[in-house]
Parts: structure tokens; C-alpha cells; sequence
């Protein structure tokens, strides 16, 4: 039975950290200011083509995943000591 308690737990802090996150990400992009340069000339777009700029983003990705999965290996510890 503490088999399927522990199941159930870990889902529903996964959801919790899930949902933070987005919350999180959107809360940032909500409070941008989104000045990309329109209707003048912008060197930022050579880096969409640039391989650094994707290496990038996959480290960022990487860090995110890690630090998701931190966050929920700790949650579900923490969880199985107050049981």
C-alpha cells in the first residue's frame, strides 16, 4: 500500500514543481518588454544561425531539466520523511 502512496506523492509534486515553473517562465515573459528592433536594422538574428547560440540553448534547457529534477528528488525525500 505505501507503494502506491509513494507513487501518487511523487506525481503530485512533480505537478507542483511543473506548474511553478511554467508559472515562473510566464510570469517572465509576461514582464518583458518584448524591444526587438522593429522597423530598424537588428544583428541579433545572426545568432539564430550560429551554432554557439544552439549550444547555448541546449546548456539552458539542461540546467532547467537538472534543476527541475533536483528540486523533485528533494521534494519526494523531504516527503518520505515526514511520513
Amino acid at each position: 500500500m505505501s507503494d502506491t502512496n509513494s507513487r501518487k506523492s511523487f506525481w503530485w509534486y512533480f505537478i507542483r514543481v511543473t506548474i511553478l515553473t511554467i508559472v515562473f517562465f510566464a510570469a517572465v515573459l509576461i514582464l518583458s518588454d518584448f524591444n526587438y528592433g522593429l522597423n530598424k536594422t537588428v544583428g541579433w538574428a545572426w545568432d539564430l544561425s550560429n551554432i554557439r547560440f544552439w549550444l547555448g540553448v541546449l546548456l539552458y534547457f539542461s540546467i532547467a531539466f537538472g534543476f527541475l529534477s533536483l528540486i523533485t528528488a528533494l521534494v519526494m525525500k523531504i516527503s518520505k520523511l515526514t511520513q
